[in-house]
């Protein structure tokens, strides 16, 4: 009986030991990358853009997220380019990356991709040469497909 005792108590420890939590720290570098073109009047503000991560994250020797899963980024401005050279805004902020395991882990930063505005230029040529010319727009503000960005774990966070 002590014997059994001895044995189930080492295979025990042994599996608690295997199955240690596996946490990945806060400030690990996640490269991401969109794969589709993201323009600011096709999106709302709290919308979820998605991205795709583009290698492997380790902790240790355990490969945490794999290449390919998604990580997520919420829009918070969107505004359309305009007339008379108003230019376009559209600004992001990281918001969670999927691990391998299901969970969220919380990203951070934010990316801003406002474009210039032509409206000095575009009243300036309306004035001086002719009406219509205040009907030209400012700059798209877009997130063109192939971009690619690095953001960072915002917390620890247990997988």
């Amino acid at each position: 009986m002590k014997k059994i005792f001895i044995l189930t108590a080492f295979f025990g420890l042994s599996l608690i030991a295997c199955g240690q939590d596996i946490v990945i720290k806060s400030g690990t570098l996640i490269g991401v990358e969109s794969k589709e073109e993201v323009r600011a009047k096709n999106v709302n503000v709290g919308d979820l853009i998605g991205f795709t991560v583009t290698e492997d994250v380790k902790v240790g020797d355990s490969i945490v997220i794999s290449a390919g899963k998604k990580a997520y980024a919420k829009v918070l401005v969107a505004k359309k380019s305009g007339m008379a050279g108003t230019k376009g805004k559209l600004k992001i902020e990281w918001v969670y990356c999927e691990s391998n395991s299901g969970v969220k882990i919380p990203l951070e930063g934010e990316i801003d991709f406002t474009r210039k505005n032509h409206t000095a230029g575009a009243v300036a040529a309306a004035a001086i040469v002719a009406a219509p010319l205040i009907f030209i727009t400012g700059q798209h503000a877009k997130i063109p497909a192939g971009y690619k960005n690095v953001t960072s774990v915002k917390s620890d966070t247990e997988l």
